[in-house]
């Protein structure tokens, strides 16, 4: 009997045992799974596919057509919310107003147009003859939005509403723009245009052809402000209100404007930055360059603005190592809350996203990082740049005109060619390979955990299309 007693005290201690073994295995399981680190993964969800060649029109819309005719419209969800009844042909397509896009086809033979409202699309109109027709752009927040077409005939230029196709003759005029690139005239105003006429003189007229500022000066150029830079017979320079009156004495051998600011030079070669009202924020305490007589049309002034997070720098030696020219000064000069906070001597600097700077056969320095130093050479310009932990990603322009892409790792002072960066957010990035047609998604420490492949990608912020289907990119952490 006590043996027996003995046997079953033995059996319930050992299944007791058991238990806890278990219990204990199931706690140290637990506690392994919730230590591990999360997995970061990038899911291509696909809202779309059909044999259309698609399109994206905007931030949400896409379109698709076939032999370059417009067939259907489709939402961010992939459903078709307009399907056309009859093909549409275009050459380009421009916002005009909010959730609007002017579709058009333009040559020298006539301008047709239709207006897409993110529901439908309706047609607007046909002119014929239109020779030499090119877009105007207002920019305005990185959003450019279509406010006139402009065509350019032996004696006279046209003006045509882009909603309802009015035509405005303008005789013994020429139309200067603010900027010209690839066939497309920037405006820096919404409503008015700057033109010469056949005296040599430069005014502005307003988009119904009405002369707002009289044709009496030798240079004009709008601002972001809403005003106009103006250059008078005698070779000054003062500002101009959209009618004409003047805001600031033509007193000065030089303006220029950025963002809400102007940064103006009088006749000693001393600068001072202005606000949007005109009002001297720093006095003329900054030194400008004379190398190169000031012209407010020419990209080769010394005077250099931009801006990084909440600074206003403001540069006398723009390009001065890249294209061997030859200043006495070379300050950046640092504006924070509308006072001058910094002065950093350097004799070469570029900026973007950030700001790197050096003294000659030194290497360059990171702006508020200047324990990272990295050597660059034959840059002319960067074009793209942003810091991602101890990541700087660049792409840049040397000055043989090469586009390239690199990253340094800046900790163990590193750097490798890169595939091209389209887009990234804080938790990942998108990496373009055009040589291989691949979509690359990595995490911020560069570790790849995706990859989509086509013979044709486009992409737009979360949004890609591969081919002939529509994928939405959904980052999770798992």
């Amino acid at each position: 009997m006590k043996q027996e007693k003995r046997n079953q005290w033995l059996l319930i201690g050992t299944i007791i045992f058991l238990l806890l073994s278990v219990f204990i295995i199931s706690i140290l399981l637990s506690l392994k799974e919730s230590n591990k680190e999360a997995e970061a993964k990038m899911i291509f969800k696909q809202i779309y596919s059909s044999d259309y060649e698609l399109h994206n029109l905007g931030d949400d819309v896409f379109f698709g057509t076939y032999d370059n005719l417009i067939n259907v419209f489709i939402d961010k969800n992939g459903k078709e919310i307009y399907k056309s009844a009859y093909d549409i042909s275009y050459t380009d397509y421009k916002k005009v107003e909010k959730d609007s896009y002017l579709i058009y086809n333009a040559n020298d033979a006539f301008l047709e147009s239709y207006l897409f409202d993110g529901k439908t699309i309706k047609y607007l109109y046909t002119i014929e003859d239109t020779p030499n027709i090119k877009p105007i752009l207002y920019k305005k927040e990185n959003t450019e939005y279509l406010i006139a077409f402009v065509s350019f005939r032996e004696n006279n230029l046209v003006l045509y509403s882009p909603l309802t196709g009015k035509k405005t003759e303008l005789e013994s005029y020429t139309f200067l723009g603010d900027v010209y690139q690839e066939n497309i005239y920037y405006n820096n105003t919404s409503n008015y245009l700057v033109m010469k006429n056949n005296k040599e003189q430069v005014g502005v007229i307003d988009l119904e052809g009405n002369i707002v500022i009289d044709f009496q000066y030798q240079k004009i150029k709008g601002t972001t402000n809403g005003t106009f830079i103006a250059e008078n017979k005698n070779g000054k320079y003062g500002i101009l209100s959209d009618t004409g009156e003047v805001l600031l004495d033509f007193n000065y051998q030089g303006i220029v404007s950025y963002e809400d600011y102007y940064v103006v030079i009088n006749n000693k070669n001393k600068m001072a930055l202005y606000d949007k009202d005109l009002i001297s924020k720093s006095g003329f305490v900054m030194d400008y360059n004379t190398a190169i007589t000031f012209d407010i049309n020419s990209h080769a002034n010394s005077i250099d603005c931009f801006r990084i997070d909440n600074k206003i720098f403001v540069a006398n030696n723009k390009y001065e190592e890249q294209e061997n020219r030859n200043y006495k000064f070379h300050i950046l000069y640092v504006f924070e809350s509308d006072k001058l906070i910094e002065k950093i001597e350097q004799n070469s600097y570029l900026a973007s996203s950030i700001l790197l700077y050096h003294k000659k056969d030194t290497p360059y320095k990171i702006y508020d990082r200047e324990e990272n130093t990295i050597f660059l050479e034959n840059i002319l310009e960067i074009k793209k740049s942003t810091l991602f932990k101890d990541y700087l990603y660049m792409e840049y322009m040397t000055t043989d005109k090469e586009e390239k892409a690199i990253i340094y790792n800046l900790e163990q002072n590193t750097k490798m060619e890169s595939e091209i960066l389209i887009y990234y957010t804080l938790d990942y990035f998108v990496f373009l390979n055009d040589a291989e047609n691949t979509i690359s998604i990595k995490d911020a420490s560069l570790k790849t955990i995706n990859q989509i492949s086509g013979s044709k990608i486009q992409i737009n912020k979360d949004y890609l299309i591969i081919d002939q289907a529509i994928y939405h990119m959904e980052y999770k952490i798992e």
